[in-house]
């Protein structure tokens, strides 16, 4: 069932006049709020003045919908629940040029819409509501939420992606029907959140936060963080969902850094012990530690190799990829790679020497040839991870080009 109805400032029928705006909603057993919500949101269409419809995504089994067409709103029945997969589902539905979206509990005034509308007129793709930057009405928001849940996720998203909002939790967000139609939904519930901000911002660099205000939910309404069994872990659920989120998108990031910081540790420790032991404080650093660098070196070489990789997979840099085929030459990067090798395992041979002649007592020529071995071993692991890496930029460079072909 498909209802419409068109704020008073607009006449005519849909289909022969031209939808400015769009509220989207998804709705799920909201029938205590959902009249004063519709008002509400009718009533920040009339305000601006422009031509506007209501829609809910609905998957109710109460009577949301009965009371919301009963106000003139258009309802969209989705076949199940979850945030993401209700604007995926109730998408193409949309007649407005802009969308604005948010929930129907009444915590966000859709009376007061007309920042929004402000920020699409001057031209942006994607505005972002804040709560933080807002005023959020006292004993609105649970104090986790407030001071450690919403703060937490939304500095590792920012600082990850290089994001300016601060708030990715908000529910109130406006974007263009054009931009919502090009997103992808590999989230279906909760997690969608931050997944929108993440995919918006790198489909448009047209994007800005508004402040936005908070109420309290009215009296008798239950979140749907309370509904259900195990409804107590339902907000730890989203957050390590939003982590997860943030996280998976910001991948190469994460490996890049990580990669750095662990193969300039590695390879200051094993080199500086490959002079000797170190004494710091009432631990002696030697043979075993050098050993745990060089395993650090090498984790880090991987997560970075593979943070360069994600990157040029991401953009898809035909340009990029070929100067970096030429920097790193395939047959150059083999023919190290069998060298090293090859001085690897000669190496090891000859240390297994030494030391069944020497099985008695442990001698310091032979622990100093360890530590020669343990660098040795260090930059055969360094050119094995490239070789990889190389490999991989060669079968990446193969199949663009093979794509370009059929284009």
């Amino acid at each position: 069932m498909l209802h419409l109805k068109l704020s008073k400032s607009t006449n005519g029928l849909r289909g022969l006049i031209k939808v400015d705006i769009s509220i989207l909603i998804p709705t799920k057993n909201e029938e205590l709020t959902i009249e004063q919500f519709v008002s509400w949101a009718f009533e920040g269409i009339e305000k601006l003045g422009v031509s506007g419809e209501v829609i809910l995504a609905d998957c109710s089994t109460d009577k949301t919908r009965e009371l919301a067409v009963g106000l003139g709103a258009k309802v969209i029945d989705v076949p199940k629940s979850g945030l993401g997969f209700a604007y995926s589902y109730s998408r193409n539905y949309v007649s407005g040029k802009f969308v604005i979206l948010g929930d129907a509990d009444c915590t966000y005034d859709f009376r007061e819409i007309g920042e929004f509308y402000s920020k699409f007129i001057e031209g942006y793709e994607f505005v972002m509501g804040s709560r933080l930057k807002g005023k959020i009405e006292k004993n609105s928001m649970p104090f986790l939420h407030r001071y450690f849940g919403t703060p937490f996720t939304t500095f590792v998203l920012s600082k990850l992606l290089g994001l300016p909002f601060s708030d990715i939790h908000c529910g109130m967000r406006g974007i263009t029907k054009e931009l919502l139609l090009k997103l992808p939904f590999n989230e279906k519930g909760w997690e969608y959140a931050p997944e929108m901000i993440i995919e918006a911002t790198k489909l448009t660099n047209s994007f800005v936060e508004v402040p936005i205000n908070f109420y309290k939910e009215p009296k008798n309404r239950i979140s749907h963080f309370k509904r259900g069994k195990f409804a107590f872990l339902a907000p730890f659920k989203a957050g390590l969902g939003s982590l997860r989120v943030t996280l998976l998108h910001a991948a190469d990031s994460l490996l890049k850094f990580s990669g750095l910081v662990s193969m300039v540790i590695g390879l200051t420790g094993a080199t500086v012990l490959t002079f000797g032991p170190v004494v710091v404080g009432n631990f002696r650093l030697s043979l075993i530690s050098q050993f745990g660098f060089v395993v650090l070196f090498n984790y880090g070489t991987i997560s970075y190799m593979i943070s360069r990789f994600l990157g040029l997979l991401y953009a898809g840099d035909k340009a990029a990829i070929r100067n970096l085929k030429n920097i790193l030459n395939f047959n150059v990067i083999s023919l190290t790679l069998f060298i090293t090798t090859s001085l690897s395992i000669m190496y090891l041979t000859y240390l297994m020497v030494l030391l069944n002649n020497n099985h008695i007592e442990f001698t310091q020529l032979l622990e100093r040839n360890i530590r020669y071995g343990n660098i040795l071993f260090l930059v055969n692991q360094l050119f094995f991870v490239i070789f990889i890496f190389v490999l991989l930029l060669n079968l990446l460079d193969r199949k663009i080009n093979m794509a370009t072909q059929y284009e």
